[in-house]
């Protein structure tokens, strides 16, 4: 745990940090449970509301002390995180050297939905040398998978063909030939345990022997290919609140709505209320009062019963658009507003344990930014040292603080521009005077 430490405050070290919370509009004290060397806090839609950046670079964390910690995004990039390796099954299939040596006979049966059964007979010539197969079952690994481990003990060299199936009847190479080796010699062993795959998703690996054979009681392992999903969100909801509506001409009905900050909306559910409803809607986004709306998507709103169940709405995708005001167009008009419900996936604030406990999360700034620290080198680091994807526990948002408060939103009073000016101007109207008065001298002179 202390190398661990000692590693993330290297990795941390030189960031320029912000001022102190008192810059800031809004605070929320942090919950955190239990201790970790990270954590992460999702933001939620009070703090997009505080925030006056686009990227949410005036969302800060500090200790308890009033010092910065490093903080940064959540990156949701897959290269980022280490692959896994997981044991599957393996099964050993006979075969003769020849088809007329020895044939297998499969039966396979449905047990239950998505559950294969196989009975094998087998028929072979007499004194026919046999020949091992092995079958690796992927059935419970849902990722791609990218690499074959074979695990064993003592010394062995073994040379095979990897093919794919979903049945066990029909089969496709995937690797028409790969070594696997394991040699010693007194103390120095050499081994060669790992074969590339092309990702595949196949349901059943054939490890078809073609020269020596895998050690006794092997254990085969897969290699899965670490998946963006990994680092997604999840998905929350926020129900739109209406603000204006009503209808333009006699054909276009216009229903407006309000979200508590810009949130980086990419789903979009839509309930038809007021009776039986079928129209065109097109919507729009706008992200400040005075932005242009932009269009999001269109799609048919159908309000029917059919047979007297109601037909359930859709959810409708779309790239993120982070708006706060969305304004839905029906042709014909809809007879009442609907219920607009929109999906959207937090940012994840990602912290260093640094300093003392409490923490507070701070939002609302035009004079801090935040300098983001490199979260996905510790992600990626972590991941690596325990052998598996890591991410930090998570952390909680507390009741909301006052801090500056909207005073640190807007813009301050520009004092020393104002005191600048005045100054220039004094000293101009004192040139002026001393001038005139120079003149005026001149003129009794003469």
């Amino acid at each position: 745990m202390k190398a661990r430490w000692f590693f993330l405050a290297l990795l941390f070290g030189g960031h320029a940090l912000a001022e102190g919370p008192a810059d800031y509009a809004y605070g929320w004290p942090l919950v955190t449970e239990g201790e970790g060397p990270a954590w992460q806090v999702e933001l939620g839609p009070e703090v997009y509301a505080a925030s006056v950046d686009p990227l949410l670079r005036d969302v800060e964390v500090f200790d308890s002390r009033g010092r910065a910690v490093p903080a940064g995004p959540l990156v949701q990039d897959a290269s980022l995180l280490p692959p896994t390796v997981e044991a599957v099954p393996v099964f050993e299939l006979r075969r003769g050297l020849d088809d007329d040596a020895a044939s297998l006979r499969l039966r396979i049966d449905g047990a239950s939905p998505g559950a294969l059964r196989v009975d094998a007979a087998w028929s072979e010539a007499k004194d026919a040398p046999v020949v091992l197969d092995h079958l690796l079952d992927l059935r419970r690994i849902r990722s791609a998978v990218d690499g074959l481990v074979i695990v064993g003990e003592g010394a062995f060299r073994f040379r095979f063909a990897v093919e794919a199936s979903e049945d066990l009847e029909r089969w496709r190479s995937v690797v028409p030939s790969a070594s696997v080796l394991r040699i010693a010699r007194g103390e120095e062993i050499l081994e060669r345990l790992e074969v590339e795959l092309p990702a595949t998703h196949s349901s059943f690996l054939r490890l078809r022997t073609l020269e020596g054979e895998p050690p006794q009681e092997f254990v085969a392992k897969v290699r899965i290919g670490p998946e963006a999903s990994r680092l997604l969100a999840p998905l929350r909801w926020v129900e739109a609140q209406l603000v204006t509506d009503t209808v333009e001409g006699e054909r276009v009905g216009v229903h407006v709505y309000e979200i508590p900050g810009p949130l980086p909306v990419e789903r979009l559910r839509l309930v038809p209320s007021g009776g039986a409803s079928l129209a065109k809607v097109r919507v729009k986004a706008q992200s400040q009062p005075d932005a242009p709306a932009i269009e999001v998507t269109r799609f048919p709103l159908m309000g029917v019963d059919v047979g007297g169940v109601a037909l359930p709405p859709e959810d409708v995708r779309f790239t993120a658009v982070s708006a706060t005001t969305w304004r839905l167009e029906s042709s014909p008009p809809l007879p009442a507003p609907p219920k607009l419900s929109l999906g959207y996936r937090p940012l994840r604030l990602v912290f260093l344990a640094q300093g003392s406990a409490p923490y507070l999360l701070v939002a609302g700034s035009l004079r801090q930014r935040r300098t983001d620290a490199p979260i996905s080198a510790l992600l990626f680091e972590v991941g690596k040292r325990q052998g598996k994807p890591w991410e930090p526990p998570a952390a909680r948002l507390g009741e909301r603080i006052v801090l500056e408060g909207e005073a640190a939103r807007r813009e301050p009073v520009p004092w020393r521009r104002y005191v600048l000016w005045g100054v220039l101007v004094a000293g101009a109207g004192l040139v002026a005077v001393l001038g005139l008065g120079v003149l005026r001298g001149s003129g009794r002179e003469h």
